[in-house]
């Protein structure tokens, strides 16, 4: 396979065991300098707990080998049953399956599980252990996914599969801030949907397969190394800048494709990165040319991958062609990576630092209001709104708490509303917080109603919005680090601008307000807290860039005079402004539907929540006059006037001493009805002189002064008796809600516990449904065996009682079906074989085999073998088996179960076969048997010791397995007479073995040195067994000697 270079970057997270050859390039691109990088391209991460076994074995049947990847399985086991999980899964995969033990390093092509009783860590590529806590909700995959995605990045692949809770959905935003890959299995296809529907909620999936086509999936997606672009604010525990440095590794197959323009300042790549800026902003209404393009190229990146696009202006072309690509470009940016109280220090320096002094100078009846900026799904919100109730309760002043929570992704504001967050929430919340502000709904923690109050959340977009205003605090953490430096100086303004003098700022821990540096204090820079002094320049304002859809929505109170009212509208305007007092005109409800002239400081707008209720414009002093005014005017037809007013302070909002309310209800044709208000000072009184019904405050102040203690001290008396009735019943509810408290405490943790032990032996049963599996499969193949091998067999168990027998087994025993579990002692069998159950009871003790041959009632010979087996509980190794052995009578552990298998092997033809031997043995002649070639295939104990006595000890040519035509052609001399009889011999087997001869006959000499001998050879053709021979030779001197024949005659064979 041909390999081709890539580019990637060397930083500190990159892995540096089981490593390769690299080079680290300069800015230049020359070699700076030689290093060693991993092997491993990928890392895949497959988490599962309820149904996931079955889950885990489809995506390994369907997942093709990748000498580059190693894989983790992170499963829910429990921890008090011995997994199987690696011999079960081992059936499934061609890699190398290893239970992890700590320290253990990564290795390619291997599949990594995780033991029982554990939680997984990862350093580089060595694998950790540690204790599972021993109490509350465990996540190993949560824990895994954070620590894993920030050492390997993008390539990093993480997998879903079947399981209840919500566990690997707090580790996904890390996975993907990173650049990986998520996959999760499809809930329709898992056996609990609970951790793929709860994956699928975060937004950041990349494909939802059934676990068939996961394997297929992730090796298709390869991951990309070639990463120019460095990102100096990729982190959030360091603002240090690093150097640019780039390594090669030469690992890549040429199959698989990186973008080959990443260069940030390549012509092409600006092009094609502005064009997908204007279209996500045209399409998705982000601005994303306000973002860092490194960031941008991380994001975009991905998308490519996911989409399998090796070039930047393809997937620009993609983007133009594909409008919904748009919105998935701007999750993939707006990526909320976000839990409750993170970095716990820049909380505690608020607790401690700003919210104190706040609440120290906070005016009585006036709220307590924070802004968080880019809040995501929430967390961060409601975190801020229980740190400032937690400082209430210390401080012991309860002011009302508003905290105004914004983002730009209307999908997150409403999952932060909903206030429904996973279980895995409580390793981010102490007890205390979890039991006072959430409420356990399901699986899942739902903010209770109280807390909810205090947030408001608001669709709101930092950089071209309008801000806040009148904020004691604002706080907007690891947000400004991703835009450009303008961008951020254009957030900063705004934020700034919407605190009120001494006003604190919270920032993240890569992010600093550069350009306020004149404006702020720094209070803890290692939290990033800052205090404004004052109130923000007027500079900052001009600053702020609104967008025209933001300015737009600045319309003045009073609209502006339409073209089409005519110059008489507009003279009579001018009188209005020059010559009448100031005037309002109200609704029935008291709300200010137009303004007449000008009214300079009279009317005021409070901080809260904008109002256009006229006694909430009015000074205090006038507000009473007002009320009374407009209920007087009700049942009115002419004006009603009020007495001249000089009040206190008044002179600093009206430039004249005295003061007139008169009110008149106008004719409006039908409509509802309104009311005209002005404001007169006392020449303006007398020169209309208009007849008015004058409002005299004296008696209609005493009337009502009356009333309302009536009233006072009827509310009292009611007062008095509900708080005694009521402190009764508080202390009762007080001691209730105590022990209730400690109560739900105690099931909530239960409830934890036990839903962790069903996940976990849930697992455990799947094991058990393989392992039965496989028990089920080897009946069969026992079954199957014993029907092959057809010899009677028996099974019992340590009390001799009846387990299984095979069908040959009733020919010997006396046995049916429903004598299963009976005896053996209860049946009788024709077997000369008293001493039976003796024998399986010493076997089954001893663990040793035990053989005998036995004789049946019909005369036929048996081997009985008596083999003992079972399962032994080894002691001082948890859940460990083993399978007894004939050493098991000098072992210490006692069996959990004794086993014992009777087999009878038939003798009788074996016995026959050996007394034909020895009857051939017994013969006077040397007989051998030959197949059709001429090979010896065997030979009585006479030919044996003919050829042993003749030179031949060892049989090497007249031996089974030797060819005997061979044999004889190599036994010529030279002599004529002699060769002759060999060729002779020769001639005559050929044609015996071909069968063109029945039988084959020859007397030839062969003398001794001191004695003379002459043979007879007989050879007969055997039509049996695919042909062959059977040969004798047997001494015929004796006869040769009685008949006086000359010593070398030759007997011519017949034919």
């Amino acid at each position: 396979m041909a390999w081709s270079m890539a580019r990637v970057r060397l930083d500190g997270a990159f892995p540096r065991e089981g490593l390769h050859f690299a080079h680290i390039l300069n800015e230049g691109g020359t070699v700076e300098q030689d290093c060693a990088v991993s092997t491993i391209r990928k890392l895949v991460v497959l988490g599962a707990s309820a149904g996931g076994l079955e889950a885990l074995c489809l995506v390994l049947d369907h997942c093709p080998p990748d000498r580059h990847a190693a894989y983790v399985v992170i499963q829910h086991l429990s921890p008090d049953h011995p997994t199987l999980m690696d011999r079960l899964l081992a059936r499934h995969t061609t890699m190398a399956v290893r239970l992890v033990e700590d320290a253990m390093p990564l290795a390619p092509d291997t599949l990594f599980l995780i033991p029982p009783g554990k939680h997984l860590g990862l350093q580089g590529e060595v694998l950790t252990l540690r204790p599972k806590p021993a109490r509350g909700l465990a996540l190993p995959i949560d824990d895994f996914l954070a620590e894993a995605a920030p050492q390997w990045g993008p390539r990093l692949q993480a997998v879903i599969l079947s399981g209840t809770g919500a566990d690997g959905s707090r580790g996904l935003p890390h996975v993907s801030q990173e650049g990986g890959q998520i996959v999760v299995q499809s809930p329709e296809s898992a056996a609990f949907d609970g951790m793929p529907r709860n994956a699928l909620a975060t937004g950041l999936v990349d494909a939802t397969l059934a676990p068939e086509n996961i394997g297929t999936w992730l090796a298709r997606h390869e991951v990309v190394q070639r990463v120019h672009p460095v990102d100096e604010d990729r982190t959030e525990d360091t603002a240090e800048h690093t150097t640019a440095r780039t390594i090669e590794i030469g690992m890549l197959p040429t199959g698989t494709h990186a973008p080959a323009s990443e260069d940030l300042e390549h012509p092409e790549w600006i092009r094609a990165l502005a064009d997908i800026a204007d279209r996500v902003q045209q399409q998705a209404g982000l601005p994303l040319n306000q973002y860092k393009p490194d960031m941008l190229w991380r994001r975009i990146r991905r998308r490519m991958q996911v989409l399998g696009l090796d070039h930047i202006s393809a997937y620009a072309q993609f983007l133009a062609q594909q409008p919904a690509e748009a919105s998935r470009l701007r999750k993939e940016v707006l990526i909320p990576v976000t839990h409750f109280f993170r970095d716990s220090e820049a909380f505690e320096a608020l607790a401690h630092q700003a919210v104190p002094e706040l609440l120290e100078h906070l005016p009585p009846e006036q709220p307590l209001r924070a802004w968080v900026a880019a809040t995501a799904t929430g967390e961060e919100a409601y975190s801020l709104a229980m740190q400032l109730q937690e400082c209430c309760d210390t401080a012991h002043k309860w002011p009302s708490i508003k905290v105004y929570a914004t983002d730009i992704e209307p999908t997150y504001l409403a999952r932060a509303a909903a206030g429904r967050y996973p279980a895995s929430i409580v390793h981010e919340l102490t007890p205390q917080r979890l039991e006072r502000f959430f409420t356990q709904q399901g699986d899942d923690y739902v903010v209770r109603p109280e807390l909810r109050a205090m947030v408001v959340f608001a669709r709101h977009d930092l950089l071209n919005d309008p801000p806040f205003t009148q904020m004691h605090l604002v706080m907007c953490r690891n947000m400004l680090i991703y835009l450009q430096p303008s961008a951020q100086q254009q957030a900063l303004r705004r934020l700034h601008y919407a605190l009120v003098p001494g006003g604190y700022m919270a920032l993240g821990r890569s992010e600093t307000p550069a350009c306020l540096q004149d404006q702020l204090i720094t209070l803890d820079s290692k939290a990033r807290l800052f205090q404004s002094p004052h109130r923000a320049r007027a500079d900052n304002l001009r600053q702020m860039h609104l967008s025209p859809a933001a300015a737009a929505v600045r319309t003045p109170l009073v609209p502006a005079p339409t073209p089409s009212a005519g110059p008489m509208v507009e003279a009579l305007q001018l009188l209005c402004r020059r010559h009448a007092p100031p005037a309002l005109v109200l609704d029935a409800q008291g709300h200010v539907v137009q303004l007449i002239g000008e009214f300079g400081a009279l009317l005021q707008l409070r901080a809260g929540h904008p109002s256009l209720q006229v006694q909430d414009l009015l000074p205090a002093e006038l507000a009473p006059v007002m009320r009374q005014l407009m209920v007087v005017v009700a049942g009115q037809p002419g004006p009603v006037r009020s007495p001249a007013l000089s009040l206190p302070g008044l002179k600093t909002l009206w430039p004249h001493e005295q003061l007139t309310l008169v009110a008149q209800r106008l004719d409006t044709s039908g409509t509802a009805a309104q009311v005209l208000v002005s404001f007169e000072t006392e020449q303006e009184v007398r020169r209309t002189e208009v007849a008015a019904v004058e409002l005299t405050l004296g008696d209609t102040t005493r009337e009502q002064v009356e009333h309302l203690a009536r009233e006072l001290d009827m509310t009292r008396a009611h007062l008095q008796s509900s708080i005694e009735a009521l402190q009764g019943s508080n202390e009762e509810l007080q001691a209730n809600n105590e022990e209730l408290m400690s109560t739900n405490e105690e099931l909530q943790s239960t409830n934890e516990e036990l839903q962790s032990v069903n996940e976990e032996l849930y697992t455990v049963n799947g094991e058990y449904q393989q392992q039965l599996e496989q028990l089920r499969d080897l009946h069969a193949d026992l079954d199957g065996m014993q029907r092959a091998s057809a010899l009677p067999s028996i099974f019992v168990d340590e009390h001799l009682r009846l387990q299984r027998f095979s069908r040959e087994a009733t020919l010997l025993f006396n046995l049916r079906e429903t004598d299963l579990g009976r005896s053996i002692t209860d049946f009788s069998h024709r077997l000369e074989f008293p001493g039976l159950a003796q024998e399986l009871q010493r076997a089954m003790h001893t663990g040793q085999t035990v053989e005998r041959e036995v004789r049946s009632e019909l005369g036929r010979w048996y081997l009985a073998r008596i083999v003992p087996f079972g399962t032994l509980n080894t002691t001082g190794t948890t859940g460990a088996t083993s399978t007894m052995s004939p050493t098991c009578a000098t072992d210490t552990t006692l069996p959990v179960m004794r086993r014992a298998v009777l087999l009878l092997v038939d003798l009788s033809s074996v016995r026959n076969v050996n007394r034909l031997q020895a009857i051939i043995d017994a013969l006077p002649l040397n007989l051998a048997v030959l197949d059709f070639t001429g090979r010896i295939v065997s030979v009585n104990q006479p030919w044996m010791q003919f050829a042993q006595d003749n030179g031949d000890t060892e049989l090497r040519s007249t031996g089974p397995g030797q060819n005997y035509l061979h044999t004889v052609r190599q036994a010529q001399t030279g002599n004529a007479a002699h060769d002759e009889d060999l060729r002779l011999i020769e001639f005559g087997l050929s044609a015996v073995l071909r069968g063109e001869r029945q039988h084959f006959e020859h007397v030839y000499p062969c003398h001794a040195p001191h004695q003379p001998r002459w043979f007879a050879l007989h050879a007969m053709h055997l039509r049996a067994d695919g042909g062959g021979a059977v040969i004798a030779h047997y001494n015929v001197t004796r006869w040769k000697c009685a008949r006086k024949e000359p010593s070398d005659a030759i007997v011519q064979p017949t034919p």
